[in-house]
C-alpha cells in the first residue's frame, strides 16, 4: 500500500512539472499592415517585416475594385524567402496612379498556423508615399528574392507523387511568339499528364481522337480555366484555313510556387520521339521586365526534335533530328536571336532513346550546359550584353531577373523546325512564315502520324524522373 502511495505521489509531481513547462507564456504571431512602395516608372512593392517561424507571405489585390476573400486578384503573388529582414512582393508591370485605391487581402503562414487580413484598402497619395526609382534597384529588388546559401538545395521533386501545388497548368491555344500547333489543355484530358513508377509522363494526343472527325476543320473550342488574357487563345471557332490546333498537349510551370535567379538546374528526363514533337524544358521570366515574349528572355534547358531523320535539304550534314541535342537562350529586341550550343550523335544512340541528366549552371556571367556531367558548351553575353536599346547598359539583362521552370511537349510551330529541311526525304510540309502553316501540317498527317503510333504511342511521351535546383 505504501509503495502505491509513493508511486502516486511521484506521478502527480511529474504531471504538475509537465503542466508548468507547457503552460509557459505563448505570444501568437500578429499579422502587421504591409508597407507599400510605388516604383518609377512603374511597379509596386509590398512588404512585411520578417518574424520567427514565418514561412509564406501572400498578397492579392485589385485596383479601384473590391476583392473577395480568396479571389486571386489583378496583382498577386506568394513569397517564400525573406530579403534584408522583410518579406517583399513586387510587380514591375503594374501602373499605380495618384488616388488609386488598392483593395487587397494578405496572409502568412507562421509556425504552421495561417493568419490573414481580408477586405483591406490602401490609397496612393504621392505626397505621403514617395515613389521609388525601380531602375536603380531592379537587379536587387525583384519580388523579395533572397540569394540563398551556396550549395543549398532549393527544389527537389522526385515525382513520388504529383505535386499539384508546385506544378500548375498553362491552359491556352498559343499565339506569339511560337504559334505551336497544339492546345495546352486542362485536367479534362487526364491522359495528357500521368504519374507512374515515380516518374511524370506528359504525352500529346490528337484532337480529333477526343472530339471527333473534322473537329479540327469545323469545330469550336472554349477552354475552361484558360490562363491567357487573350480571347483568341481561350476560345476559337475553326474557319477556312484558321483551324483548331490539331494536337492536344500539356504544359506545366512553377510560376506560382517556385522561382530562382541564378543557380544549378538538373533534370533527368527522356525526350519524346515522333515527327515534329519536341520537349519544352525551359526557364521563363516571372515578369516581362524588359518586354513581352523573348524580350525578357528564355533559357532552353535541353531540346531534341523528335524526327528520326531531319536534315537540311541542300546540306545533309546539317542535322536537326534525334541525333542532335541543343541548349541555349532566346532573346529579342528588334528580332529574335537564338544562341545555341549543340551535341550531335551522328552514329551513336539517339537522344530520345534513353534517360539523360540535363544540367544548366546559371550565373550573372552566363550559362554552362552539361549532359550526363559532360560539358556541352557555354553561352555568355558579349561586351555589349544580351540586349540592345535602352537596356544595353545592363550586361546580364534580361537574365538578371527571376525565372520559373516550364515542362511540356510542343508540336510544330514557327520556331523550332527550320524551313528548307527534309524529313526522311520529304520536304517539311509548312513554312514558318505562311498563314496556312498549321493547316498544311495537319493535311500532311499521313506522313508524320505513323511515327507517333509506334509502340502504342508510348514513345511520344516526355518522361521526367526528377527536377533539382541548387543555389550557387
Amino acid at each position: 500500500m505504501l509503495s502505491r502511495e509513493v508511486n502516486r505521489a511521484i506521478i502527480i509531481r511529474l504531471i504538475f512539472a509537465l503542466a508548468c513547462i507547457l503552460a509557459r507564456p505563448v505570444f501568437p504571431y500578429v499579422l502587421p499592415d504591409p508597407t507599400f512602395e510605388v516604383l518609377k516608372p512603374q511597379g509596386l512593392r509590398v512588404s512585411i517585416p520578417d518574424a520567427p517561424g514565418l514561412r509564406i507571405f501572400g498578397f492579392h489585390a485589385n485596383i479601384n475594385k473590391a476583392i473577395r476573400a480568396n479571389e486571386h486578384g489583378e496583382i498577386a503573388g506568394d513569397i517564400y524567402l525573406a530579403t534584408d529582414g522583410r518579406w517583399t512582393f513586387e510587380d514591375s508591370e503594374v501602373t499605380i496612379k495618384n488616388g488609386d485605391v488598392l483593395h487587397y487581402w494578405i496572409y502568412v503562414q507562421a509556425d504552421k498556423d495561417n493568419y490573414r487580413k481580408n477586405d483591406q484598402r490602401w490609397t496612393y497619395s504621392p505626397i505621403e508615399n514617395q515613389a521609388v526609382d525601380s531602375q536603380n534597384e531592379i537587379q536587387n529588388s525583384t519580388s523579395g528574392y533572397e540569394i540563398p546559401t551556396a550549395g543549398k538545395l532549393l527544389l527537389e521533386d522526385n515525382f513520388d507523387s504529383f505535386n499539384e501545388s508546385l506544378w500548375k497548368r498553362e491552359i491556352k491555344m498559343p499565339l506569339e511568339p511560337d504559334y505551336e500547333f497544339c492546345v495546352y489543355h486542362n485536367e479534362n484530358h487526364q491522359q495528357l499528364v500521368q504519374h507512374r513508377y515515380g516518374q511524370l509522363f506528359i504525352k500529346p494526343i490528337i484532337l480529333e481522337d477526343s472530339y471527333g472527325e473534322n473537329a479540327t476543320l469545323y469545330g469550336r473550342l472554349q477552354l475552361n480555366g484558360c490562363t491567357s488574357t487573350i480571347d483568341f487563345e481561350c476560345r476559337r471557332q475553326a474557319l477556312s484555313f484558321s483551324i483548331l490546333p490539331p494536337i492536344i498537349s500539356a504544359r506545366l510551370t512553377t510560376k506560382e510556387r517556385f522561382v530562382l535567379r541564378y543557380g544549378k538546374i538538373e533534370i533527368r528526363a527522356k525526350f519524346p520521339q515522333g515527327d515534329w514533337l519536341y520537349p519544352e524544358m525551359w526557364l521563363e521570366p516571372r515578369y516581362s521586365t524588359y518586354g513581352a515574349n523573348y524580350a525578357s528572355g528564355r533559357v532552353l534547358l535541353g531540346l531534341t526534335r523528335g524526327n528520326e531523320n531531319l536534315v537540311n535539304a541542300t546540306d545533309v550534314s546539317k542535322i536537326y533530328d534525334t541525333r542532335r541535342l541543343d541548349f541555349g537562350v532566346r532573346v529579342s529586341t528588334s528580332k529574335i536571336r537564338e544562341i545555341l550550343v549543340s551535341k550531335v550523335h551522328e552514329f551513336g544512340p539517339r537522344w530520345t532513346q534513353n534517360f539523360h541528366v540535363y544540367t544548366t549552371i546559371w550565373t550573372s556571367d552566363g550559362f554552362t550546359f552539361l549532359v550526363d556531367d559532360e560539358e556541352v558548351g557555354r553561352v555568355n553575353p558579349d561586351e555589349e550584353g544580351w540586349l540592345t536599346g535602352p537596356h544595353a547598359n545592363r550586361k546580364a539583362a534580361p537574365f538578371d531577373q527571376e525565372f520559373f521552370i516550364t515542362l511540356g511537349v510542343g508540336a510544330g510551330g514557327v520556331r523550332v523546325f527550320p524551313d528548307g529541311t527534309l524529313n526522311s526525304g520529304i520536304p517539311k510540309p509548312w513554312t514558318n512564315v505562311q498563314a496556312k502553316a498549321m493547316l498544311n501540317f495537319w493535311n500532311s498527317r499521313n506522313q508524320w502520324l505513323p511515327s507517333w503510333r509506334q509502340d502504342n504511342g508510348e514513345k511520344t511521351a516526355f518522361v521526367i524522373d526528377y527536377v533539382k535546383v541548387w543555389a550557387l
